[in-house]
Formats: structure tokens, sequence, C-alpha cells
């Protein structure tokens, strides 16, 4: 009797047991997606924040740097870093490059209020001569009305309703004449325009050298993604940052720092090569071709093949990881 009572009873046991395995399971996985997204999105800011950067956009790059450390914190990459050696200087990198932005960011916002500045007195100028200019066009005006008056009083009735229409017909003129006037137009300054349609005519040595410093973040980002089990992203954006790097480098004209970031991009390529293939065959042609063509565009020195090739490359690199499951 007891014997039959205990066997249903172990297989209840067993079924509760089994079932709360499995919902463990399933918030474990669901743990990890959700880690997994917030890795992603660090790459994502990654990217708007090296795009701010080569815009001068500090102002900008500062929220995005914002938003960074906020999805850090989620992650508990300060953590996952600590914890290793090879990964200890993230701190480091972080911090450093968020004095750097917030201290173009600051010298921006300044430069903002002193062009802001200037408009208005262009603004106010403008409208003072152009208030000196009316004034002298109604004197003018008044003289040739009085002149006139004596003849347009001896006019006869029909005359008189004449002028009466066009004058109304005069008057609706003027007011949209009126309302041109009023719309403000948009005062551009020189610098303004140029920083806006042209900023890497105006990048210094020090942009270049924060635009480095933050393509290290691909290599923490990367990082915390080969531990997730069976990434198929973390390699891609290890190439990201070493054109990246190399890219970099080459404008701040350090050659013979350009060969290790060039040799681990090779040795990377050929980890993905045969993936990239699978994902897009158009895409790992393109990134082939400008790997082995890299070297001797960074032995001739020339930055803008360099520039353009790192374009191609990141553009592709992105259509792969946006293709990538």
């Amino acid at each position: 009797m007891n014997r039959k009572i205990i066997i249903p009873f172990i297989l209840l046991i067993m079924v509760i047991t089994g079932c709360s395995n499995s919902e463990q399971k399933e918030n474990e996985t669901n743990s990890t997606l959700v880690n997994k997204s917030l890795k992603y999105q660090l790459v994502n800011i990654t990217d708007e924040i090296i795009d701010l950067l080569e815009q001068k956009d500090y102002i900008k790059c500062y929220e995005e740097l914002i938003n960074f450390h906020e999805k850090a914190n989620e992650v508990g990459i300060y953590y996952i870093t600590d914890n290793d050696e090879n990964a200890v200087d993230f701190k480091a990198l972080i911090n450093d490059l968020s004095k750097n932005i917030t201290d173009e960011a600051n010298k921006q916002k300044i430069q903002k209020v002193a062009i802001d500045v200037e408009k208005s007195q262009i603004k106010l100028i403008t409208q003072m001569s152009s208030q000196q200019g009316s004034q002298g066009g109604e004197e003018e005006s008044q003289g040739q009305d009085t002149s006139k008056s004596s003849g347009s009083s001896s006019g006869d009735g029909e005359s008189s309703g004449e002028s009466s229409g066009s004058g109304s017909s005069s008057t609706a003129g003027e007011e949209n004449k009126s309302e041109e006037e009023e719309k403000p137009e948009e005062i551009i300054l020189p610098q303004e325009e140029l920083l806006k349609e042209y900023p890497e005519l105006v990048t210094t040595d020090n942009d270049l050298a924060i635009q480095n410093k933050a393509a290290d973040l691909y290599k923490y980002c990367s990082y915390v993604l080969t531990l997730e089990e069976k990434d198929k992203k973390a390699g891609l954006i290890k190439l990201k940052y070493y054109l990246y790097k190399i890219k970099y480098l080459a404008q701040l004209k350090k050659f013979d720092d350009i060969n290790g970031f060039y040799t681990k991009l090779e040795s990377e390529w050929k980890k993905e090569s045969e993936n990239a293939k699978k994902v897009s065959e158009k895409d790992a042609k393109i990134l082939s071709s400008i790997i082995d063509n890299l070297m001797s565009q960074v032995q001739e020195k020339n930055i803008p093949v360099i520039e353009i090739s790192n374009k191609i490359a990141v553009k592709s690199i992105n259509s792969l990881i946006d293709k990538t499951s």
C-alpha cells in the first residue's frame, strides 16, 4: 500500500523538478540573449562615437559616450575586464577617452556661443542698416508726393475711384512685401560651414589621437562578445578594430606602429573568410582584395587611399555583421 503511494509521489516530484529545470534553463537563455543584445548595442554606440568624432561633433559625441557608459554598466563590462589581465586597461581607456571628449565638447560649446554672438551682431548691424535705408527712401518718397499733390487734387471722381482701387491693391502688395521682409535670413559663418561640410579639413592631430583611442573600444566590444559561446560577430568586430587602427595610425603618420595591427588583421581574416563567403560572397571578395592590398598602401604612405580602403572595408564588414545571425 505504501509502495503504491510512494511511486506516484516520486513521479510527481520528478515532473515538478523537470519543469523547474526547464524553466530555469529558459530564463538563463533569455538572460543570455538580453546580455548579448546589450553587448551588440555597445558596438553600435561605438560606431556612432567614431562617426561623430570624424565629424568633429564632440557635443553629440559626449551624449553617446554617456550612453556607452550606461550600457557598459548594464553589461558589467567593468567587472569582466577587472578579472582579466588582458583587459584591465579598459577602465583607463574609457576614463581617458571620457576626459578627452568632455574637454573638446566644452571647447565646442564655447565656440558655439561665440558664433551665436557674432551672428547676433551681424544681424543687428544688418537691421540697423536696413532701417536707415528705408528711412531715407521714405523721406525721398514724401518729397515726391508733395510735389505731385496739386496735380492729384484736380482729378475727377473716376480718377479718384481708380486711385482708390489701385490703392487697395498697393496696400495688399505692401503687406506681402512686409511679410517677406520680416522673414529672418539665416546667417552662416565660414568657420561654421567648414566644420559642418568638410570636418576633415579642420581635423587636428589631437582629433586623430582621440579617434585612434576611441577605436580601442572595438577591441573590448569584441572581447566581451568572445565570452559568449559561438558568437559569430566578434571576429568581424575585431577586423573593424584593426582597420580603424591602421587608418588612424596612418593619418597620424605612425607607420611603424601599423605592422602589428596588419598582421593581426590578416590572421583574423583567415579565420573569418570562409564563413564570410557563406554569408556574402561579394562582401568577402571586397574585404579580401582590400586586405591583400592594404600593406602596399601603408608602405607607400598613401593616406588618401588607406582612408578610402577603410571606408569600403568597414562598409562590407557592417554588411556581413547585419547578415550574420
